[in-house]
């Protein structure tokens, strides 16, 4: 099996595979939850460690209620993609999958530059804005919808309380991200190559946290 060419069905712009199975494109909520994070239903925690800081909480004390928040997603990353590797059944291409370094179009740099506080949360809230979107796609057409639902209100939790944090810096952030940033070719694929599409989310989504944390780990051991 070509791997290379599996994947490279993944980023190009235009697909012509699996359209009858997939979710339309007209399907997609209306709203963007993104940008009003703290607002709406409340975000599914299922630890209760990681609840959102009452205000009186110091900025050390939410950026390591935020640093707990990217490791307990990470776990979720790893349950969630040993689900996929079980389904595809595929020790091979799941090597492949996992050891590429092809990012999908439109998805955020995996890499964090440590720079002030303030100009980290504005990345990042823009950089995990994106993750949302195609976060919520796999909420939608995903063989395991509600997994990727609790990931989606995790990654929403984690918005909060950047632009908590943010908020508390005297620092509005006012995201500029649409869905637009997912092509439609990624919303059409076939039920395998969305399994492939998902594992793929979630490998480079861990790596974004295991970055975020390290500058986060910073931020926190020297705040003042």
């Amino acid at each position: 099996m070509d791997y290379i060419f599996i994947l490279t069905a993944l980023v190009v712009i235009s697909f012509n595979i699996g359209h009858s199975s997939a979710a339309p494109v007209s399907s997609l909520p209306t709203g963007e939850p993104w940008k009003t994070p703290c607002s709406g239903s409340s975000p599914v925690v299922t630890n209760p460690a990681l609840t959102l800081p009452s205000p009186t909480i110091s900025v050390t004390e939410r950026l390591n209620s935020l640093i707990l928040k990217f490791k307990d997603t990470i776990e979720l990353s790893s349950s969630l993609k040993q689900k996929i590797g079980d389904l595809l059944q595929n020790t091979e291409l799941v090597t492949y999958l996992e050891h590429d370094t092809e990012l999908l179009q439109g998805f955020p740099s995996v890499v964090s530059d440590t720079l002030s506080l303030k100009e980290n949360l504005v990345i990042d809230n823009e950089r995990f804005a994106a993750l949302y979107i195609f976060f919520e796609q796999s909420a939608i057409d995903s063989e395991f919808k509600s997994d990727f639902k609790i990931y989606s209100n995790k990654i929403l939790n984690i918005l909060c309380e950047i632009q908590t944090i943010s908020s508390h810096e005297k620092q509005e952030i006012v995201s500029k991200v649409s869905r637009k940033v997912m092509l439609d070719g990624y919303r059409t694929l076939s039920s395998a190559h969305r399994m492939e599409r998902d594992y793929i989310i979630l490998r480079d989504t861990t790596k974004i946290l295991e970055s975020v944390i390290n500058v986060y780990n910073f931020h926190a051991a020297h705040y003042s």
